[in-house]
């Protein structure tokens, strides 16, 4: 039988930055650089937690320039 979702992050299994919280509160939206992330420790980490594509992005502009 297959199990419901957890009661916590979806992500914390995987996340460098998960707590114990992580695995059992389910985190509310917090806005990080314009957008809308679901992390317990968004404010703490900020920067920290921008999106893979954004850096991909940022990476290939640096190497046009």
């Amino acid at each position: 039988m297959l199990k419901g979702p957890s009661p916590g992050c979806a992500f914390a299994p995987r996340c460098a930055f998960a707590e114990e919280r992580c695995e059992h509160e389910r985190p509310e939206p917090v806005r990080v650089r314009e957008q809308d992330v679901l992390c317990h420790r968004a404010t703490e980490l900020g920067d920290r937690l921008i999106s893979r594509r954004e850096r991909e992005d940022h990476a290939v502009t640096e190497v046009s320039a």
